[in-house]
């Protein structure tokens, strides 16, 4: 694959998981004892590295 594809997909998928993090937060607003998520960049990163390569 190459590079601008690579980069495309890693986009998507990160802003995939910012909005999943969104709607989890919104989901559970009003439940006691919630508390709310945050999507860091560098644990985005390293999740990224763990996975296996798509090459």
């Amino acid at each position: 694959m190459d590079a601008a594809g690579y980069t495309t997909l890693n986009r998507q998928s990160g802003l995939m998981r910012e909005m999943a993090v969104v709607a989890n937060n919104l989901a559970n607003a009003s439940t006691t004892g919630f508390r709310r998520e945050g999507v860091v960049f560098s644990e985005y990163v390293a999740a990224m590295d763990s996975d296996p390569s798509l090459s």
